[in-house]
């Protein structure tokens, strides 16, 4: 718990309002490969646009991984303007599933909450893209198909007129990490039950790490 209250006390924001107008897409960073991946590939994709890149600070029980992933997130940030890749704007926010059931509810659901909650925010009325990270051996699983539970939502709190894409669809972990600088590959964070020595070796993130043979303890 204190790690938490002072990462989020710590919490950090780039808004260049400059960058308002060019605002065309909205991207959850988590720290992960993919998001992490994601973003930077945009970023050097799209010089004549802007990025909203939004992260939360997720309180889960059972999978202390808060800080890790913010620290994560933060030094991918630095990453990218080092490159000079500073085309976006970046927001934290905080979410605590409490004593809530941890199956009942889905980190997309709690994303897709937040995505509808920044494109009915005026400021950022010209973004008409949302971009989904999800690689090629989850986007089509029975828990993800695509995005299902994102349209859903979206359509529930009312919000049209925007296009799910998603990036790295096509792509697996392995493909990924052969694209990226390696530098940035050794920032991210993708162990969801991280302990004080490092990546668990067991979840399902650091499995998948491992078959890539990519994983850092």
């Amino acid at each position: 718990q204190k790690d938490n209250k002072e990462m989020i006390k710590h919490r950090r924001f780039q808004n260049d309002p400059e960058l308002y107008p060019k605002l065309t897409t909205l991207l959850h960073l988590s720290g992960g490969q993919d998001s992490v991946y994601v973003a930077w590939r945009w970023l050097q994709d799209h010089p004549d646009e802007a990025i909203l890149l939004h992260h939360i600070n997720l309180v889960a029980r059972g999978e202390n991984r808060l800080v890790q992933e913010n620290r994560a997130v933060r030094k991918a940030l630095d990453y990218f303007q080092s490159k000079g890749l500073d085309n976006f704007v970046y927001y934290e926010s905080d979410f605590s599933y409490g004593n809530l059931p941890r199956i009942s509810i889905k980190d997309i659901q709690i994303c897709t909450v937040f995505s509808s909650i920044i494109l009915r925010t005026p400021s950022f009325r010209n973004i008409k893209t949302l971009l989904l990270s999800w690689h090629l051996n989850e986007v089509n699983a029975p828990g993800i198909d695509r995005g299902f539970r994102v349209k859903a939502l979206l359509k529930a709190f009312e919000i049209e007129g925007i296009q799910l894409e998603f990036p790295i669809g096509e792509m697996t972990r392995r493909q990924m990490a052969d694209d990226m600088p390696e530098d940035l590959l050794k920032l991210v964070h993708t162990c969801r039950k991280p302990d004080k020595r490092g990546a668990c070796g067991k979840c399902k993130t650091c499995k998948e790490m491992k078959e890539a043979g990519i994983f850092r303890g």
